[in-house]
């Protein structure tokens, strides 16, 4: 039953709504270019320092360059110069996640020069203690890694690809060190490696970008650190790279697919309890790689965001909201682009991009234009007024999405309007 409210006293004032267009085409501002020390062959966000801002990790794999980059956020999303931190041993790809527990990220770096992890305590400030590398098991080194919890123990573990194409996992002990690693699987050449609970039983499912295969493999997660390998998704092309988004909001994560011969980025669907059917596909320009995913131009709908090795420019991907993807829109940015991330780091809700460039040894920030939408603006003219008041009660807006129209909704309602817009 609907339910109505006996009275209502409301002291309406007007503010200003964003009136940001979000016009695609003209979406990220120029790029802001900064130089590293090393070649830069992956990158991560998080924040470092607690001040609420996302800083950038950057893994390095160069002779003579056996460190990570840190580049922490102006908040304004200007960053500050990188900071090196000395590692034992080249660095190809890197996470983040609390390892033992004190509440401030640490940083978990794959090996390109040896089979090993290496784990460097964040010290909650932005900066990283000594690292502390433990054997991966075999001869072949690191090339992807995915954190998460596989035999919930609530501690942080690890699973990663290696250059032999095997699957493992390393158990963390909540104090930030690796037990020695599980050989899970041996199969076809895996490039990427994703992680979320796909079949809803509680237990982090892993999905796999398999290049010689040309598609996605799942491996359920089962009790303990065991899976149980899927049968393959085959996309028709061969696989770079792919991150997770719900690309049709249907609450299930479908995977953005890149690739080439030919070049191409697919909607991979999700069609329930991870099982995978190939979808939507566009294609795009020399060689895309790194693959973020966010609702980047505030229309609701997941968007995404690749680089592009060859063309010295990250390709901008809307997405439809029904799994289909428009044409690309390219940001000149970089050269030989290789990894990206995408994450809010100005602070005005919307997502922005920064991607590495191994030819030129840089970072680069797009910086997104599009302001987040005000959902208080109930008649979309700019302006919290009177007449969203107005609209809100005739329409009995069922804001917090219950089924039931009551002060529930009016005060959510009024407590967006009052935050304003951003």
């Amino acid at each position: 039953m609907t339910k109505y409210p006996s009275c209502l006293l409301l002291a309406v004032v007007t503010s200003v709504a964003s009136s940001q267009s979000c016009d695609p085409a003209m979406l990220f501002a120029p790029e802001a270019r900064t130089q590293l020390v090393g070649e830069p062959y992956d990158i991560t966000s998080g924040d470092l320092d607690h001040d609420g801002d996302p800083d950038l990790v950057i893994a390095c794999n160069t002779t003579g360059s056996r460190f990570f980059e840190v580049m922490l956020n102006n908040g304004d999303g200007s960053f500050a110069a990188p900071v090196q931190y000395t590692l034992a041993d080249q660095a190809w790809c890197v996470a983040l996640a609390d390892m033992n527990g004190d509440n401030h990220l640490d940083a978990v770096i794959g090996h390109g020069s040896t089979p090993e992890i290496s784990v460097a305590l964040g010290d909650g400030s932005g900066g990283f203690g000594a690292a502390t590398q433990f054997g991966a098991g075999g001869f072949a080194t690191i090339t992807d890694l995915v954190l998460g919890d596989w035999n919930a123990d609530s501690n942080i573990d690890v699973a990663m690809v290696t250059f032999a194409n095997q699957i493992r996992t390393m158990l963390g002990d909540g104090a930030g060190n690796l037990a020695p690693p599980s050989t899970l699987l041996t199969f076809g050449t895996t490039v990427s490696i994703t992680t979320t609970d796909l079949n809803g039983d509680l237990d982090p499912d892993l999905i796999l970008g398999d290049s010689s295969g040309n598609g996605i493999r799942v491996m359920l997660g089962a009790s303990g650190d065991s899976f149980t390998l899927e049968p393959l998704t085959d996309v028709g092309f061969f696989v770079t790279n792919h991150e997770l988004g719900d690309m049709d909001n249907d609450g299930d994560l479908d995977v953005v697919v890149s690739g080439s011969f030919p070049d191409t980025v697919m909607v991979v669907e999700n069609t329930g309890s991870g099982v995978f059917a190939a979808g939507p596909s566009i294609t795009v320009e020399l060689v895309p790689d790194g693959v973020a995913v966010g609702d980047f131009d505030a229309d609701g709908n997941t968007d995404a965001v690749v680089s592009l090795a060859f063309t010295d420019a990250v390709a901008l991907i809307i997405g439809n909201g029904d799994n289909t993807l428009q044409p690309q829109l390219n940001s000149m940015v970089g050269v030989e682009n290789l990894e990206l991330v995408a994450d809010d780091f100005d602070g005005n809700g919307s997502i922005d991009t920064a991607c590495v460039s191994n030819a030129t040894r840089t970072v680069s920030v797009l910086l997104n234009t599009c302001s987040a939408p005000c959902v208080a603006d109930i008649n979309n003219d700019g302006m919290l007024d009177f007449f969203d008041l107005s609209q809100f009660l005739s329409n009995m807006i069922d804001w917090n999405g219950d089924t039931v129209f009551d002060f529930f909704d009016i005060s959510g309602f009024l407590q967006s309007f009052a935050a304003g817009c951003p």
